[in-house]
């Protein structure tokens, strides 16, 4: 019965993952990119309330920039 369990708990995750992949390289391709450069449109005016350096959270999780605060 235990491992009757493991393989439904197998199948639904590699599922899951083989449905999931291009579902996210389809509806959000931006989320999956190497790189992002998000700006503000020209006609939006904000103030910069601070900014800070930002860097991944060990191996797995990879970013670096540069982040800022804005109010407007």
């Amino acid at each position: 019965m235990r491992r009757a369990g493991l393989l439904a708990t197998v199948g639904t995750v590699t599922t899951g993952l083989v449905a999931g992949v291009p579902t996210m390289q389809t509806l959000a391709p931006d989320l999956l990119n190497d790189s992002q450069d998000a700006r503000l449109p020209a006609e939006i005016s904000a103030q910069l309330v601070g900014a800070g350096d930002v860097r991944g959270a060990g191996t797995i999780h990879k970013a670096s920039g540069r982040a800022r605060l804005l109010d407007g």
